[in-house]
């Protein structure tokens, strides 16, 4: 918290695109314990997200007069994008791990070849 800005209760539920009323809720059904400062009565984000926010973040809502079929397509939408960039992640990851055993297996000796003789020198 020594460099995080205390968010008030309404700029704190804007972020999460949820109302007030539903964070005073959160704080008063102790949803919300760590991440809420009584002293100044202000949210601590990082804290609060812990404990409450994860389950509104990323979830696009309607509004009202919104199409809701249409907002919901939306939202899985986004979801497949970051199902495919996580693919995408842990396929380079896998590759780069590939990559390095690759490099170690072209370090092991050759068996009937010497580290100095060279390929030609054996076929002669």
């Amino acid at each position: 918290m020594a460099n995080e800005h205390p968010l008030s209760m309404s700029k704190y539920a804007k972020t999460l695109n949820i109302s007030e009323g539903a964070i005073r809720k959160a704080i008063k059904t102790g949803k919300i314990i760590n991440g809420y400062d009584r002293t100044i009565k202000k949210i601590i984000p990082s804290i609060a997200n812990q404990e409450y926010g994860f389950l509104h973040m990323g979830i696009v809502k309607p509004y009202p007069g919104q199409n809701k079929e249409k907002v919901y397509e939306r939202n899985v939408q986004l979801e497949v994008v970051e199902n495919q960039q996580l693919i995408l992640r842990w396929m380079a990851a896998i590759n780069l791990k590939l990559d390095s055993i690759n490099l170690e297996l072209s370090f092991l000796s050759v068996p009937g070849v010497k580290e100095n003789d060279s390929v030609s020198e054996n076929a002669g």
